[in-house]
């Protein structure tokens, strides 16, 4: 390898890379983390300015203090649709390249209506407010299931007169319909051994949304420990139940809560952590204190005295979908305390933001991804669709095609061809034509019925990613010359190359197969090793 350019640039500063959910609820807040490095220019002061199609959403003044910085930036009030965020910081004096200063991320903004499907095992305030706190959120829509005596259950919220009619759902069909699913106080005994499957099946396959409440009927104190639904939770379950247990605790977020988007009480960071100091403390009547490998903690619970800190949030993945355990059974005095104020509205906000972030991402029947937000003139991006029946197993008898829409409004569709290793999954390639924005389709044939499925924005353009980590790595150069048997030069040394390469004396290695069938002699000595152990086994008496 030649390594050309320079290690380190005397004066740049490069936006090396913009993370964001692919996917939110319209009005819901979310946090973007944007990577800069630089160098000659610590101590500077710059804005960051983030545009959405030309309007600017957001400003921000950032410093830098180090080579390589991540800046969080929260982002509200993103207009419905398929967006494509513009990230940028004004090119200084100096500056060895300027193309570097922005980057492009694509954000899909959801109108969709989610619902929610809330099952409480025994009237109490909890599911009162939380019902409350999201009644005014035209995106979201929680039925509740409230049971009040044996074999008795109150319907609330409902969207016509069969929903839930015999109580929790017995039909994947009827519990896939909801995006999200929250159990409250509920003993294991009520669910029977499918539905518990069910509930299992909703998160792995459905990818669906489950929360956890804490209640004198829920986790180890409900029997949850040695029922299918074990495996879900992020906490570890006591071995044996304590019904006797009750703690009041001071909340508080973990570093991983304190920049979560569920949990932000304010869009200033600062002015965030310092409102969960004021909140007054919870009650817990589940002594959850372990995490499983993997979970994240989000909120701790603090007693006092020489107890140890309680799991008060935490959160797993689990299959497509994901589990958040609020093991907590009165969060409504954030609301109703003495201390809060009337027109506080903490309670209300956490709410919202906790049930959109449990329904983000929920994936529909259809689905379409792209490989990349953004490619390079010239490049090729691959498309995938995956295409599910309604129980959400995999449908492979569908006829599946892209609607791809240029920069100058031409349009053609490609067909996906089904991938031969995953049920379900439909894949193409397209190439990419003149720079511009583009805008692709998914339309799904079945059963003498065509159905346009999400849609996805990319972006082509002509330099690609060309003006990015453009410094020479001589460390990677060196090894790549390492591994490989070479000398690493300089542009500078380059003179020498035609020198080394003329007294280098390697040859080339071939690997050749050859059946043994293609050779007589070892087929000959295989014959005779076997006509060997025959006659030393006749020999011997063993046949």
């Amino acid at each position: 390898p030649i390594g050309v350019g320079r290690e380190r640039y005397a004066r740049d500063i490069e936006l090396s890379e913009v993370s964001l959910p692919h996917r939110v609820l319209r009005g819901s807040r979310l946090l973007a983390v944007v990577t800069v490095r630089q160098s000659g220019y610590d101590r500077a002061e710059l804005e960051l300015r983030v545009e959405d199609d030309a309007r600017i959403l957001h400003k921000q003044q950032i410093r830098l203090d180090e080579a390589t910085q991540q800046f969080q930036v929260p982002l509200a009030d993103i207009d419905g649709g398929i967006r494509q965020l513009t990230f940028s910081l004004a090119p200084q004096a100096g500056e060895a390249i300027v193309e570097n200063n922005s980057r492009t991320a694509v954000l899909a903004v959801e109108r969709e209506h989610r619902r929610i499907l809330y099952f409480e095992g025994e009237p109490r305030f909890e599911f009162k407010f939380v019902r409350r706190a999201v009644t005014d959120d035209r995106q979201l829509g929680v039925s509740g299931l409230i049971r009040t005596a044996d074999a008795k259950f109150y319907r609330v919220g409902i969207e016509s007169q069969e929903e839930l009619r015999n109580g929790f759902p017995t039909t994947r069909e009827e519990l896939f319909a909801y995006d999200a699913l929250i159990l409250g106080s509920v003993e294991i005994s009520l669910l029977d051994r499918e539905q518990q499957q069910m509930i299992v099946d909703f998160v792995s396959r459905r990818g669906g949304g489950l929360l956890l409440l804490g209640g004198r009927h829920a986790y180890a104190e409900g029997g949850y420990r040695d029922s299918p639904l074990r495996d879900l939770f992020p906490v570890i379950l006591d071995a044996q139940p304590q019904a006797d247990f009750t703690r009041r605790v001071k909340v508080q977020p973990t570093p991983a809560g304190l920049v979560h988007p569920a949990l932000l009480l304010d869009e200033d960071h600062d002015k965030s952590a310092a409102r969960w100091l004021t909140l007054p403390p919870l009650t817990i009547v589940n002594p959850i204190r372990e995490l499983k490998p993997g979970a994240t903690w989000l909120l701790t619970g603090n007693a006092g005295g020489d107890e140890k800190t309680y799991v008060v949030m935490a959160f797993q993945r689990y299959g497509r979908g994901k589990v958040v355990s609020f093991p907590v059974q009165n969060s409504w005095l954030w609301q109703m305390h003495e201390d809060i104020a009337l027109e506080d509205q903490t309670h209300e906000l956490l709410w919202r933001q906790l049930l959109r972030w449990l329904v983000e991402n929920v994936s529909g029947r259809t689905e379409l991804t792209l490989s990349d937000d953004s490619i390079y003139a010239g490049g090729r991006l691959g498309l995938r669709g995956e295409v599910l029946q309604g129980d959400f197993t995999p449908r492979d008898d569908a006829a599946v095609r892209a609607l791809l829409v240029a920069p100058n409004g031409i349009e053609r569709r490609l067909t996906l061809t089904p991938d031969p290793a995953l049920r379900g999954v439909y894949e193409a390639e397209v190439a990419a034509g003149e720079p511009g924005d583009y805008r692709v389709q998914i339309e799904v044939e079945a059963d003498g019925e065509i159905e346009r499925g999400p849609e996805a924005r990319f972006s082509v353009n002509a330099s690609g990613d060309e003006y990015y980590g453009s410094e020479m790595n001589p460390l990677l150069l060196g090894d790549i010359a390492a591994q490989t048997g070479g000398r690493f030069f300089t542009a500078a040394e380059s003179d020498g190359l035609a020198a080394a390469i003329a007294g280098r004396q390697n040859g080339a290695r071939v690997l050749t197969r050859y059946e043994l069938w293609d050779m007589p002699l070892l087929f000959g000595l295989l014959l005779l090793f076997l006509c060997a152990e025959w006659i030393y086994r006749r020999w011997r008496g063993l046949v």
